[in-house]
C-alpha cells in the first residue's frame, strides 16, 4: 500500500518534508497528501512546523508508535 512507502520514507530520513517525500517515493503529490494524512490520523507520524518558513511542515515518527515498534 501507498502509505507504508510514504512511512518507509519517513523513517529512512527521520525527520523530513513533503517535498522530500515525493522525489524519494516517486509518487504524486496529492497521493502523498494523503498519506500523510492518514498516517497523522492514526497517530502514527507527528507534524512539525518550520519556524523559518511556516509554508513548509516536517514529519516524523511518533515517539509512541518508536516504543510499540521496539516490543
Amino acid at each position: 500500500m501507498v502509505v507504508f512507502l510514504v512511512l518507509k520514507t519517513i523513517i529512512e530520513n527521520r525527520l523530513t518534508n513533503q517535498r522530500i517525500i515525493i522525489s524519494q517515493s516517486n509518487l504524486s503529490e496529492r497521493t502523498v497528501r494523503n498519506s500523510l494524512k492518514k498516517l497523522l490520523n492514526l497517530g502514527i507520524i507527528t507534524q512539525t512546523i518550520n519556524f523559518s518558513d511556516l509554508r513548509f511542515k516536517f514529519y516524523k515518527i511518533n515517539r509512541r508508535y518508536k516504543k510499540w515498534k521496539r516490543t
